[in-house]
């Protein structure tokens, strides 16, 4: 059953007063509590009820303490908002709003002014450290060729003069001083992107390689390699730039007023596209220009469209939404009416 933000600002205003009657308590915080008073008593487990209570009521205040805080937080962000002249549709605990995207397979990132936001360089850093792993392999299997061969020049150079067992030696040592200064340059470019490595030849093929692989993926699993966890990485050094769909008159007019504020957006998957393909997103870090062979990467649009949110201290203000809403009764239900409502101290 569908549900909608009316219905959402209407339960979370219930679900606040409830729980600063009464608190919930997860099980997890449950089971914690019952194993921590559980006390070995002539060889028998007994529970101390008395003090498992005690802490109850301990874990209960924090959390009236952290509604106390929301309803500051909520207070201050609809004034924010009313001095620009807009009405949220909805204000609810950002731990209740982030539980319901998260159920409901939405994704939460938030985009600078040129439309771009951090994606997870996970992936990428993947893909370098595959490429050291294997020029390390490479370099094992040519210093021991080149071991075996000194070692038979050697052998071969006893019985035949000073002039091969020079060669032998030299061909040892160029081998061992070769594999030694290569995997120390390998390992600065895994790890601070030294120019030396990225230069290497075979490094940057590997790794070309990798993004190729990749850039035949479909987007829909792409999409959860970029944004894992259902939302936008903290801290990142690559970003791409999201394609959302085009918003009504209303919708816009609202976004004009709120312009300078730090918006966030929550989008179905199938709501989400890049400027570029996934693929091109990494290899433009990696410094490479990459051509494509499959170019079906872009999303195929449905009717699901985007939320866009602010979100200050313990609470979320939602400030626009259009097209099918696409969060289920049941998921707003169990986020506002569970433990999940105000993050547990």
């Amino acid at each position: 059953m569908k549900s909608d933000l009316s219905y959402i600002d209407a339960s979370s205003k219930e679900a606040v007063d409830r729980q600063k009657a009464l608190p919930a308590i997860s099980a997890d915080r449950e089971r914690a509590i019952a194993k921590a008073h559980t006390l070995p008593i002539a060889g028998l487990a007994v529970f101390d009820e008395a003090s498992a209570e005690a802490e109850r009521e301990h874990v209960r205040d924090g959390k009236r303490k952290l509604l106390r805080a929301f309803e500051r937080d909520a207070q201050e962000l609809t004034q924010a908002l009313a001095d620009r002249k807009i009405v949220p549709l909805a204000v609810l605990p950002a731990t209740a709003w982030h539980a319901m995207c998260k159920r409901a397979g939405l994704f939460t990132f938030s985009a600078d002014k040129a439309g771009f936001v951090k994606v997870s360089a996970e992936p990428l850093k993947a893909f370098e450290a595959n490429a050291s792993r294997a020029i390390k392999r490479i370099r094992t299997v040519g210093e021991i060729a080149l071991l075996i061969a000194s070692v038979g020049l050697l052998s071969f150079g006893m019985m035949d003069g000073l002039f091969w067992q020079s060669i032998a030696c030299v061909c040892l040592a160029f081998g061992l001083f070769y594999a030694n200064v290569y995997d120390q340059r390998t390992e600065e470019g895994r790890t601070s992107g030294t120019k030396a490595v990225r230069k290497s030849g075979l490094y940057r093929m590997l790794v070309r390689g990798q993004l190729r692989k990749f850039g035949r993926m479909p987007f829909s699993q792409a999409l959860d390699l970029l944004l894992p966890d259902y939302a936008s990485p903290a801290f990142s050094d690559v970003s791409a730039q999201v394609v959302l769909p085009e918003p009504p008159r209303d919708v816009a007019a609202t976004l004009l007023k709120a312009r300078g504020l730090s918006l966030k957006t929550a989008a179905a998957r199938e709501a989400i596209a890049f400027a570029e393909p996934p693929a091109m997103i990494y290899a433009r870090s990696f410094g490479e220009a990459l051509k494509l062979d499959d170019q079906n990467w872009q999303q195929v649009r449905q009717e699901n469209d985007p939320i866009v949110f602010l979100e200050k201290g313990t609470a979320v203000a939602i400030i626009a939404q259009f097209g099918d809403f696409p969060i289920e009764k049941e998921m707003v239900d169990a986020a506002l009416f569970g433990a999940d409502l105000i993050e547990s101290p």
